[in-house]
């Protein structure tokens, strides 16, 4: 039984706690751990405590990576041999297919911008 989340629901129930810890297991080895930074400019300008994750620094250029891998990694043998649609995620986000061991076939659009175009690239020479 897979372990990603399910859209059947009109009701969203929030991941438990062990879900969440379960998550982190199972992509913790394939992401990039990734600063907070705060800025005292940007927090007196706004009269809060403001923190910034740095998800620009995953591999990819983009947090996507995170929900991506635990999705592919959540699959059963059964629902991976279904085949599975990225829809439109960023198309560098090949990597947890690759952690499966799968083959990943990336349709670029032309308005991808430069950064995503470097990561592709860089990406499909396996680095």
């Amino acid at each position: 039984m897979s372990t990603a989340p399910s859209t059947e629901s009109a009701i969203y129930q929030p991941p438990s706690w062990e879900a969440i810890l379960a998550a982190h297991a199972r992509i913790s080895p394939r992401i990039h751990r990734t600063p907070i930074l705060t800025s005292a400019s940007l927090n007196a300008m706004t009269g809060a405590q403001l923190f910034f994750k740095c998800e620009n620094l995953q591999k990819t250029g983009s947090f996507k990576i995170r929900g991506a891998s635990n999705a592919i990694l959540s699959l059963t043998e059964k629902e991976v041999a279904k085949g599975i649609g990225e829809g439109h995620r960023h198309p560098v986000e090949r990597q947890p297919w690759r952690c499966r061991g799968l083959c990943c076939c990336v349709a670029r659009s032309a308005g991808l911008d430069r950064h995503a175009q470097k990561c592709l690239r860089r990406e499909s020479q396996g680095h």
